[in-house]
């Protein structure tokens, strides 16, 4: 019961988190659109990849691999 309950707040942290980058990303983005700094955007990009990464593997890289187990 425990672990089940760690998840839940482990999959809302998570989406929440998701859903903080993905606002920021459209303020950068519209911030960076009307500068006309496109190196910027693309570093931009590649750091929202590399975070979406972090965030889909986050079972593997923090070894939290108990959480989803059933017993």
């Amino acid at each position: 019961m425990f672990f089940l309950i760690r998840f839940r707040l482990l999959f809302f942290l998570l989406f929440f988190l998701r859903l903080f980058i993905f606002f920021f990303a459209l303020l950068i983005c519209h911030t960076l659109l009307f500068s006309n700094s496109f190196f910027i955007f693309l570093l931009f990009i590649f750091i929202l990849l590399f975070f979406n990464f972090i965030l889909n593997n986050f079972h593997f890289i923090f070894n939290l691999s108990s959480c989803t187990q059933v017993e």
